[in-house]
C-alpha cells in the first residue's frame, strides 16, 4: 500500500505507544518514585490497589501524583513522524499502557493526537488489548509506532512497524511479524549513555 493519499484513499492512521517510545521513561516508574520520596504514605496507601489488577493501581498512583507533562523527555524523532503524518492528512492516535489521567495530559499537552486509548482503572491496555482497541478504532489500515516486545502482536497488524530504541531481540521479533518495519531510533549503547551521566555530573 502506498503512503500518503495520491491514489485518493485516506492515509493510514497512526498509532503512537507513549512509555519508551513518545518518551524516554516508564511514567509509572517515575510517578512510584516521585510517590515514594516526596509522599510515601500516599504510595503504602496505593499498593493495596494491585489487589484489583496493574490497571487498577496505576489509577490509584495517577490520583496520588503531582503531574506535568512539560516536564518529560519527549523524542523529537517521534514528535516529527506524527506532525509529518498529521501534515498528510492521517489521524494520529495515542494508544498507551499508561493511565489515562496522564495520557490526556500528555496529548493536551502536544496538540498532536486526535485521540487517546489509554488504560482506564479497569482494563490494562497493553498487549493484546492494545491490540483489539485499535482494531476496533481503526476505520482501515494503519501505522504503529512502539518500542518492546509487548508492541510485537500490534506490529502484526500494522501495515508499517516503527521501532524505537529496540533491544537487537525486539527488532529482530519486529522484522519477523510486521511486513514493513523502519527503526526510527536506536538503542543506545550502555557505554553512551554512561558518559552522558558522567557529563551531566561533571
Amino acid at each position: 500500500m502506498a503512503e500518503g493519499s495520491d491514489a485518493g484513499e485516506e492515509p493510514p492512521s497512526l498509532y503512537v505507544d507513549l512509555d519508551g517510545t513518545l518518551v524516554a521513561t516508564d511514567l509509572l516508574r517515575r510517578a512510584c518514585l516521585q510517590l515514594a520520596f516526596r509522599r510515601p504514605t500516599e504510595m503504602l496507601l496505593s499498593i493495596p490497589a494491585l489487589l484489583r489488577g496493574r490497571a487498577a493501581f496505576k489509577r490509584r498512583v495517577a490520583q496520588g501524583v503531582d503531574f506535568d507533562p512539560a516536564g518529560l523527555p519527549y523524542r523529537r524523532e517521534v514528535i516529527e513522524v506524527i506532525r509529518h503524518a498529521r501534515e498528510r492528512g492521517a489521524r494520529a492516535v495515542l494508544a498507551t499502557a499508561s493511565d489515562a489521567l496522564f495520557a490526556e495530559r500528555v496529548a493536551d499537552h502536544l496538540g498532536l493526537f486526535d485521540a487517546v486509548l489509554a488504560s482506564d482503572g479497569e482494563l490494562n491496555l497493553k498487549g493484546r488489548k492494545k491490540l483489539e482497541a485499535i482494531l476496533r478504532d481503526a476505520d482501515s489500515a494503519f501505522d504503529y509506532v512502539g518500542d518492546s516486545k509487548a508492541d510485537l502482536s500490534i506490529w502484526s497488524h500494522a501495515r508499517r512497524a516503527i521501532v524505537v530504541a529496540p533491544s537487537r531481540g525486539t527488532l529482530r521479533a519486529a522484522a519477523a511479524v510486521a511486513g514493513q518495519v523502519d527503526l526510527l531510533v536506536p538503542r543506545p549503547s550502555r557505554l553512551g549513555a554512561l558518559m552522558r551521566v558522567l557529563r551531566l555530573r561533571g
